[in-house]
């Protein structure tokens, strides 16, 4: 089976994952006679700052191989053979706390009327008073005693004393209290129970230590473990003795344990004694996966150096002992010894630490800590070795037996005689080739003769090199399962020395005959049984063998499988892996931590007339998705994930709608495949290929599996605009990589954007970043099929916070929406002719009125520096180069206007008319269009002004519109409905459009003042009085009212034109009308009511308003234009008494930010109204975006009536009725959009645009031949 392993390139990563291992096995060196000091300076806990992800990555690894035996922190209780028989257990049919209390039964009353129980010993306390609570359950009067003893002094037994007998009536519960007046010190009780006859049982629980005003609970009856210490002439008390100057300073560092276990013995006092000892008994402990028994013991120096013997005792009475010494004295030492395979390891009953009696004759102490047992145990789940470092395969036996994957000889077998065979076969568990080993050694250990060894090996001569330091392999138990196997290590030294040195061996233990399973063993003296000496750094062989079976046939003959045997290289191994990302815990609202820039949550897709997805969409920055390479399959749509549910099920905040990326993946046997979504940050056009996210601190990710193929882990790559093939993919990338990903639930991801927390290959420079890569490769998906689902990605700048009202009312705030709003104009152009795209999602078409936005954007770009002076005249000169010289004409394709108009829409690439697609209307040369062009080249014109080619291209191009060939004069006023109007728009195709600009509306104020004032095509002042004037009223606003009462009718002339303090002839002032018009669209939105009758809904409110003309979503994901989007008081409802069916809860967020501009002036709309609006859109809904700035619109879930969604269950597109779960965003920008809440913004701020537009010469004619002060 071959196992393609990916590598990290750094070797710092793989360094601390050996860490891990090497500190989670064994920590102590292996002992056969005695135990070797190590200093207690080597012992290293880990920081308290390490990270959540470092904790639970070690605990991967100390679950998975070590069970403590006792650590020596609880009060336990025991009852020594004083008195009447009887027992003491913990039960839980009566308790004041907790789950159980002790037990205290005599079970034969032999005349002593008396029984006593007794704890262990613990820090010396001096309370003012101990209370317990008990139960007599019997039908006569109990008394019970609570004797102490207090701390001894070597070479003195310990003092003793009682704080008084209590009686207790027949079937009653009480709480008793013994005084300690004295303030005796305690380190030991003892409960006499008596006053009784025939026998009794007593309950006692929840025992309060008192001082002061303080009560604290000392033992809540909960232990289940019973030691106690005896010296065996004369049967008296050695239990523990625990000193604070000793115990609680010299600890035994391992576990960061606070107590031990002292034991200690006085000759002079105990002249006779044989033995003193330690043990633990009453166990039912099962340690068949087992095979290493470590204790750590402490020697002070002014103890002799005894030899300690170790006993453990299986429930047949069955025992197995080792000795040991402590040769350095005043330092904690770990003993490590293996276990005795005579033991019924699957039923230990006693554990015991003597001192024999050739030692006991003196006098002294030993400190005893962290009782443990060990082995190597597999992984609870496989580990990818590519996260502990740089893998080499040694063998996968895809090339059978011989061959070799790494280097040295083929493996081969023997059997000192026995019957050895060696198969390459596939399992039902296991889908490629994999080594089966049969053996029958039944004639190689006759009975009785248990003690000869029966190997079965198999070796691979190495070279094998220090950095080599991990080996990993998988197993699984065959025919009679063996259960364990012995791996042996031999170096240099082994074959020469007569095998009596050089080999260090471990026992792999919990092989299952149903499962491969995974086992990771440190190469390291340190952590394994070692004969003689070893060197790790000279590895010659690798041997698999079984040791010592019984004498039971059946164990004798068996099998097992073998596979994937592969070195790890895991060195400097001190330094922590920061780019190893686990998910979150809680998920993290982006806007709480920082400000967000969303990459792409996959929502704004496109339909096409059949209902299928036809592309993928653009991200939210303005690049595009990608595709998968290798033998993957990915769809060309997102896919549905999880339905309706999905951010239920997520837990995202204010998640928009059901849509996920999903990619599909199937890697077949021996493929070395990847797959990868990419988002390409290049732009449209824009002065560079990359964005710049130096800003960001963060990057966000949500991420999920699927059951049985779920990779576990993904890559997520950050490429500058240095990766590719001319720096031979050697610099530029940056990594990380997300662990532990859910087959289920979705988990979100934070990724540190900082250069040192990332895996960097070369050189990363984040303010240049092209690419954002997920991938997984053979590696890490072997042998899956499945789809891996992804959404909402997004960088996080952690250095700008808003969350305050304040804060979205400070000019910082105003100047983030301003400048994430302009990027849009610095990045949406072509290339080549520096036409400005309509939306981000069509880069090849190109808006005329966006595109005079995008000219005066440039201006207030260079003035707030956001581009150089340099970079926006060339970009203005590139513009005004592409528009004066496409060609003019009547012809139906090949230009771009006639008689100096511009079609509404133009090839971004060519200028020239775009031409619709059939079906579609012809796109018209647009009057309204061409004057928000040529505003945007007024106003370059006079700030360019000393740039003589900008002033004569632009006083060229607005000198060339024939503004009076747009105006409708046949006929008279009286037989012309329309006279003195403009057309709305023309075609080659059938002429002039039969529309009028006919009503009120800041578009025709716009055209009328321009073509007013242009000294080469004007038009008559009476112009602006020719079209319709109605005056309409709602909730007290009184106004000249536009017909569909759209927001930006309302605005678009004065983003240029300042018209404060101005009237016209019939005395309007259209600055005020402008407020009016705002302040009724923000009271219409507080109703809740839209056009079509509905109530309370949930996009309108007092923070949410600005209703304009938007592309909405009223059938789902189908893109439908609402040019009719807008409030009361309009024309239509209010002089019509039609139902402006197109006003149903889609709301615009630049109708509403844009009227800041009205907020220049006291008696305007207050500001307020305007920066809680946005308020309100960041932190509460989807609708920032980030990277442009605030979404173009979204949508009340109650008008979204049906939506199509691919379900990839069926394969086919579903039609689902939606309900009032979430709004649906128009994830879009457009640039006649953007363009106002830059322009608007900006005056509010600073009065720029006003100030350098009202400068030109034909502005300031057709202002003063339309308006006047105000009075």
């Amino acid at each position: 089976m071959t196992t393609l392993i990916h590598s990290l390139r750094s070797n710092v990563f793989r360094a601390f994952c050996l860490l891990v291992i090497l500190t989670m096995l064994l920590p102590g060196p292996a002992a056969f006679v005695r135990a070797s000091a190590t200093d207690a300076s080597a012992h290293t806990e880990q920081s308290a700052a390490a990270s959540s992800s470092l904790t639970k990555l070690l605990d991967v690894y100390a679950d998975a191989q070590f069970q403590m035996v006792d650590d020596f922190e609880t009060h336990n209780w025991h009852a020594p053979s004083w008195g009447d028989p009887h027992t003491l257990t913990y039960s839980s049919e009566w308790k004041t706390q907790g789950n159980t209390s002790l037990k205290l039964t005599v079970t034969s009353y032999t005349g002593n009327g008396w029984a006593l129980y007794s704890t262990g010993c613990f820090d010396p306390e001096a309370p003012d008073a101990i209370v317990l609570d008990v139960k007599n359950p019997e039908d006569f009067w109990q008394e019970l005693k609570l004797e102490y003893l207090e701390p001894g002094l070597p070479g003195q037994e310990a003092p003793k004393g009682s704080l008084g007998t209590q009686w207790i009536a027949p079937n009653t519960t009480a709480t008793l209290t013994y005084l300690n007046p004295d303030h005796v010190s305690i380190r030991m009780l003892r409960l006499v129970q008596g006053g009784y006859s025939g026998d009794p049982t007593l309950y006692v629980d929840n025992i309060r230590f008192v001082k002061g005003a303080v009560t604290t609970l000392w033992d809540g009856a909960e232990s289940h473990l019973y030691w106690d210490g005896t010296a065996d002439a004369d049967n008296k008390d050695y239990e523990a003795a625990q000193s604070d100057d000793i115990t609680h300073a010299l600890h035994s560092p391992n576990f960061g344990s606070t107590a031990s276990q002292v034991l200690e013995w006085d000759a002079a006092i105990h002249p006779t004694a044989t033995t003193a000892e330690v043990h633990i008994r009453d166990l039912t402990l099962d340690y068949s996966d087992y095979w290493y028994f470590r204790f750590d013991v402490y020697r002070p120096s002014s103890t002799p150096n005894v030899e300690i013997f170790v006993y453990l005792y299986d429930g047949n009475k069955g025992s197995g002992s080792y000795r040991v010494k402590v040769d350095t004295p005043d330092q904690w030492t770990t003993v490590t010894l293996p276990m005795w395979s005579a033991l019924n390891l699957g039923h230990i009953t006693e554990i015991h630490l003597v001192v024999p009696d050739t030692d006991v004759y003196t006098s002294g102490r030993l400190y005893f800590d962290n009782l443990q047992v060990g082995g190597f145990l597999p992984e609870a789940t496989p580990v990818d070795l590519s996260t502990l470092g740089h893998p080499h395969v040694v063998k996968d036996f895809s090339d059978g037996l011989d061959g070799n994957n790494f280097y040295g000889e083929a493996m081969t077998g023997t059997g000192n005689g026995g019957v050895i065979t060696q198969t390459i076969e596939t399992t039902t568990y296991w889908t490629q080739p994999s080594l089966r080993v049969e053996y029958d050694v039944t004639n190689e250990i006759p009975e009785g003769e248990e003690t000869n060894y029966a190997y079965v090996y198999y070796v691979n001569t190495l070279d094998l090199n220090s950095d080599k330091n991990m080996l990993a392999l998988y197993l699984k138990g065959g025919t009679h399962n063996p259960g364990r196997v012995k791996l042996e290590f031999h170096d240099k030294n082994w074959a020469s020395s007569g095998q009596t040195t050089g080999s260090a061996f471990a026992y792999l233990s919990g092989l299952s005959s149903t499962t491969w399973k995974q086992w990771i063993v440190p190469i390291d003296p340190a952590k394994l049984q070692v004969v003689g000496s070893f060197d790790p750094t000279s590895v010659r062989e690798v041997v698999l063998s079984l040791d010592k079976p019984t004498a039971n046939d059946d164990a004798k003959v068996g099998s097992f499988y073998v596979d994937d045997i592969t070195f790890v290289d895991s060195t400097d191994i001190l330094t922590p892996f920061p780019w190893a990302i686990f998910p979150e815990t809680t998920p993290v609202d982006a806007r709480q931590i920082g400000v967000p820039y969303l990459l792409d949550d996959f929502d704004g897709r496109v339909l096409d007339q059949t209902g299928k997805v036809v592309n993928l969409g653009y991200t939210e920055m303005f690049g595009y998705t990608g595709v998968g390479s290798g033998v993957v399959s990915q769809p060309d749509y997102p896919q549905f994930a999880g339905g309706y549910v999905a951010s239920t099920e997520r837990g995202d905040i204010a998640h928009s709608a059901p849509f996920a990326w999903v990619i599909t993946y199937t890697f077949p046997a021996l493929t070395d495949a990847y797959v990868y979504y990419y988002s390409l940050m290049s732009v449209h056009g824009g002065l560079q290929d990359y964005k710049d996210l130096s800003m960001a601190d963060k990057f966000s990710i949500w991420v999920r599996g699927t059951p049985g193929g779920n990779p576990g882990k993904v890559r997520v790559e950050f490429h500058d605009n240095t990766w590719g093939e001319d720096t031979g993919w050697s610099t530029g990338k940056a990594t990380a990589t997300l662990l532990d990903i859910s087959d289920s639930v979705w988990q979100q991801y934070l990724i540190s954007m900082d250069v040192d927390d990332l895996d960097v290959l070369g050189s990363f420079d984040p303010s240049k970043l092209k690419e954002v890569v997920l991938s997984f490769d053979y590696a890490m998906a072997k042998d899956k099929s499945g789809a891996l689902y992804v959404d909402d990605m997004q960088f996080i700048d952690t250095d700008q916070v808003f969350t305050t009202t304040a804060d979205f009312q400070s000019d910082a705030f105003l100047d983030l929406v301003e400048r994430r709003t302009f990027q849009y104009f610095l990045e949406a152009y072509d290339a080549d002719t520096g036409l400005v795209a309509d939306r981000v999602h069509y880069r090849d078409l190109a808006t005329t009125a966006g595109t005079g936005f995008g000219l005066t954007a440039m201006v207030i770009g260079v003035e707030r520096g956001w581009i150089s002076r340099a970079d926006a005249e060339a970009y203005t000169l590139k513009v005004l180069n592409t528009l004066w010289n496409t060609p003019q004409g009547t012809a139906i394709t090949g230009t771009s206007g006639y008689k100096g108009f511009y079609y509404h829409f133009l090839e971004a690439s060519t200028g020239l008319r775009k031409i619709a697609p059939e079906g579609h209307e012809p796109v018209e040369l647009s009057i309204v269009d061409t004057a928000i062009l040529m505003a945007g080249v007024l106003t370059v014109r006079e700030y360019f002004s000393t740039t003589p080619e900008i002033v004569t291209l632009a006083d060229n191009l607005y000198n060339r519109v024939e503004w009076d060939w747009f105006l409708d004069t046949s006929g008279t006023p009286d037989t012309n409905p329309n006279y003195n109007q403009f057309y709305m728009g023309w075609t080659p195709e059938n002429g002039f459009l039969p529309y009028h600009w006919d009503y009120a509306t800041d578009e025709s104020i716009l055209i009328d003042l321009l073509a007013i004032g242009s000294p080469t095509h004007p038009v008559p002042p009476d112009v602006f009085y020719a079209w319709q004037r109605h005056r309409c009223t709602y909730n007290g606003h009184d106004v000249i009212v536009s017909y569909n009462g759209a927001m930006f009718q309302y605005f678009f002339a004065n983003c240029w034109f300042d018209l404060y303090g101005k009237i016209d002839a019939q005395g309007v002032d259209w600055w005020a009308n402008s407020v009016e018009a705002g302040l009724a669209n923000r009271d219409f939105c507080i109703a809740g009511v839209d056009g079509q009758g509905h109530t309370n809904v949930s996009t309108y409110s007092a923070n949410s308003w600005g209703l304009t003309s938007a592309e909405g979503i009223p059938a789902g994901l189908d893109h439908i234009y609402l040019g009719g989007n807008g409030a009361r008081p309009n024309g239509n409802v209010d002089v019509d008494g039609n139902i402006n069916w197109q006003t149903e809860g889609t709301v615009p967020p630049y109708g509403g930010i844009s009227m800041i501009g009205f907020s220049a002036h006291p008696e305007g709309i207050p500001v307020s109204y305007i920066t809680d609006l946005m308020q309100n859109y960041y932190q509460n809904t989807q609708l920032w975006g980030g990277w442009y700035g605030f979404r173009d619109a979204y949508t009340d879930a109650d008008r979204i009536k049906v939506t199509k969604i691919y379900s990839p269950t069926i394969d086919a597109w579903v039609t689902i009725t939606a309900t009032s779960l979430y709004p649906q965003y128009k994830a879009a920008y457009f640039a006649i959009d953007q363009g106002p809440i830059v322009l608007m913004l900006e005056n509010y701020r600073t009065g720029l645009v006003w100030n350098i537009f009202m400068r030109n010469t034909a502005v300031q004619n057709a202002m003063n031949a339309v308006f006047s002060p105000r009075p």
